[in-house]
């Protein structure tokens, strides 16, 4: 995935917008998913994503699950504060 994603914003000479990460690196489809039913909470990661104060995100890294990969996107793109220390 990094390979990729480098090679993509490299040759374009910019970042890469949500929609074409999400070409790259889709969602599995419902069927594919490991939990099911989808127990995401909604709400709370809109307001995560509007920078509501007191809301976080938890991601549990899997091994050889792309968690190493999710992990570097994270560093990459979140600020210092946004990140877990451990």
């Amino acid at each position: 995935f990094d390979a990729r994603l480098v090679e993509r914003e490299t040759s374009l000479r910019r970042i890469l917008t949500l929609e074409e990460i999400k070409e790259i690196f889709p969602c599995p489809r419902e069927d594919e998913r490991l939990t099911l039913p989808d127990v995401r909470d909604k709400k709370k990661a809109r307001e995560f994503r509007e920078g509501k104060r007191g809301t976080f995100l938890f991601f549990q890294h899997l091994r050889k699950a792309g968690g190493t990969n999710f992990c570097s996107l994270a560093e990459k793109n979140l600020p210092r504060s946004a990140q877990p220390r451990y």
